[in-house]
């Protein structure tokens, strides 16, 4: 036979139950929250007011500031600038062409004004030559002194030409060197134009040389086939800027996998709120009847027991 529950049971019951019940608006206002965030998320967010369409659209000048101007003038601004550009892409290259073109001309010209003298001083050589492997235990006295006479008639007539070819030869190479640095110039004015930065002995320069020596092109025959094919040089940039790119995309790849997986905040889960659900209920049962049966269960839900 039960045995009814005493006072002091009962007391007991009511002041353990209340111990529980504040937790029930915390627990609720925390799922309220809950609730509201997701209910949020689900919400589109409220578009930010367009500006008023005035019917003009952005323009970046080659200053790079940016303007606001009618479409039609932007149509009308970029069709002359990328005219004026190429213009003087093509105005570039025709005078680096013209300026190698002269340098080619004066080496002809050069070869052409010494080839006489360049036969004569060859054939004077190879009789100094020949006249050293003369004997001369084997002359007398008077062939050795005219044999020596015609000796150093040849040195003379080789030292003049000699001179006379080194002279054409300086005034061949001051102009040679000026067709040069118009053709270098030339260069330079296309390749900066199409690669930021890039000027003699520059970092971008540096650069690219470095990443064509990579691939057995020396600076120095970089630099050559920058002043014949200036297109080349913009190519290799272009070339050395995808390998750089490719090589950061490998490393951040890499970095990112060995980063710990990021754990994103989300909504409560179906299992927590089965498990919270069933301890609300468990605690309302308990409040409306103070049983002993329900506070061992509340406290078994929360973990106490």
């Amino acid at each position: 036979m039960e045995q009814p529950e005493t006072d002091s049971e009962a007391g007991l019951l009511e002041r353990l139950g209340n111990a529980l019940m504040p937790e029930a608006p915390v627990e609720e206002a925390v799922e309220a929250s809950q609730e509201e965030e997701v209910a949020d998320s689900e919400q589109p967010e409220e578009e930010a007011a367009a500006p008023e369409d005035d019917g003009f659209v952005e323009l970046e000048l080659e200053d790079g500031e940016t303007v606001r101007v009618p479409p039609k003038l932007k149509d009308g601004y970029l069709r002359q600038s990328d005219y004026t550009k190429k213009t003087q892409d093509l105005a570039a290259l025709q005078k680096n062409a013209q300026s190698l073109m002269q340098q080619q001309a004066l080496a002809a010209q050069f070869q052409e004004q010494t080839r006489e003298d360049s036969q004569k001083l060859a054939e004077v050589q190879a009789e100094l030559k020949r006249m050293k492997g003369v004997d001369w235990t084997t002359l007398d006295a008077e062939t050795i002194w005219k044999t020596r006479a015609y000796v150093d008639n040849l040195k003379d007539q080789a030292n003049d030409l000699e001179k006379s070819i080194n002279t054409k030869k300086q005034g061949f190479q001051q102009q040679f060197t000026r067709n040069r640095a118009e053709a270098a110039k030339s260069a330079y004015d296309y390749i900066s134009k199409h690669v930021k930065g890039w000027t003699p002995d520059s970092q971008t320069e540096r650069e690219v040389a470095s990443f064509a020596s990579q691939y057995g092109i020396p600076p120095e025959t970089l630099g050559e086939i920058s002043v014949m094919f200036p297109g080349f040089a913009v190519l290799a940039h272009k070339a050395a800027t995808f390998d750089k790119l490719q090589a950061g995309t490998g490393k951040a790849v890499q970095k990112a996998q060995k980063a710990p997986p990021v754990v994103k905040p989300g909504p409560v889960t179906s299992t927590q709120s089965a498990q919270s659900q069933k301890y609300k209920a468990t605690r309302d049962e308990l409040k409306k009847s103070g049983s002993l049966d329900a506070f061992q269960r509340a406290l078994l839900q929360k973990g106490i027991l």
